[in-house]
């Protein structure tokens, strides 16, 4: 057999001749121009548009956690001085119950000592008195006795 004219191979059923490839590539190229426009560049532009949306909502993210890390060491220095200014009312508090209780207790101190002291007087005027008493009835029974005893 002879070649035809533009003809690369020829392998029976399979032959290629350069017009043939020509106009293969040539539609290939057209085909892809058009799916280019119509549809690659259109998807590419809403994931481009995709990207840049993510892109952003990252950054607010972002912005938002910086945000509520700072509200939450606001949110901690508040409670530690809000922690800090309840003990310290607590401890003052204390104090004052505590100073409150010493002065009662002297207080009470006092009055049972004056109490003490007012009875101690009284208990030793008692026993001044029962010592004359018991003198009186001495002599009184010793009055007795002789009188019996002699009389």
């Amino acid at each position: 057999m002879e070649p035809r004219f533009g003809e690369l191979f020829n392998y029976g059923i399979l032959h290629l001749e350069w017009p043939s490839a020509l106009f293969t590539l040539v539609v290939f190229l057209i085909t892809m121009f058009f799916l280019n426009q119509l549809l690659f560049a259109p998807i590419l532009r809403s994931l481009e548009a995709r990207d840049a949306e993510l892109d952003k909502n990252e950054e607010k993210v972002k912005s938002l956690a910086q945000k509520i890390e700072e509200s939450e060491r606001n949110y901690q220095e508040k409670l530690k001085i809000a922690q800090g200014r309840i003990q310290s009312s607590r401890q003052q508090a204390l104090e004052e119950a505590m100073g409150k209780a010493k002065s009662i207790m002297v207080k009470a101190k006092e009055a049972a000592e004056k109490r003490l002291g007012e009875a101690e007087k009284e208990i030793s005027a008692e026993r001044d008195n029962a010592l004359k008493q018991a003198a009186g009835l001495t002599q009184d029974l010793a009055k007795l006795i002789n009188t019996r005893a002699i009389g």
